[in-house]
């Protein structure tokens, strides 16, 4: 679903995405303002997953592809040896970046049978605000938290203690 900026032939439903285009001109898939927030979608639908317990391939692929509409046994197999590595029932950490752009590239080279464009990929990391290294926990929760942090500290001296900072 290139033309629908859908690398992931993601299918309409409930869920709405930063940049999706509603209505999607095509009535079974949705579709995006660029590229970039069409791979976001499938980094946030992967975030998602793991935090329902989808953290293998086997398990992500099974959910994401079921095999009434895939062959999902290649689509995992592929996934295992030429993208990641691993072995199907292998923990994987797709809140991390690396492991995360790998797998999207190759779901998205499965989906649409032509090779991804990286640079279009890790804009779709970098559009989920999620830090780059580690975490797909977005960075902005953490500078909120030491914000808030911070602001309970000088209340709590102004007003406890009379000290003003």
């Amino acid at each position: 679903m290139l033309l629908l900026n859908n690398p992931g032939n993601i299918r309409l439903g409930k869920s709405k995405f930063i940049g999706e285009v509603s209505p999607s001109v095509n009535p079974a898939f949705k579709q995006f303002i660029s590229m970039p927030y069409g791979y976001r979608a499938m980094f946030v639908l992967l975030n998602n997953y793991a935090k329902h317990g989808y953290n293998t391939v086997a398990k992500i692929i099974n959910r994401y592809a079921p095999a009434n509409e895939n062959n999902t046994a290649a689509y995992i197999d592929y996934i295992c040896k030429m993208a990641l590595h691993v072995n199907p029932d292998e923990f994987i950490n797709v809140r991390r970046k690396q492991t995360a752009t790998k797998l999207i590239y190759a779901m998205s080279e499965i989906e649409n049978g032509v090779t991804p464009d990286m640079n279009e990929i890790e804009k779709g990391w970098e559009l989920t605000g999620y830090n780059s290294e580690s975490s797909a926990q977005p960075l902005k929760t953490g500078l909120l938290l030491m914000t808030a942090l911070g602001l309970t500290a000088f209340v709590f001296k102004t007003k406890y203690y009379g000290i003003n900072a």
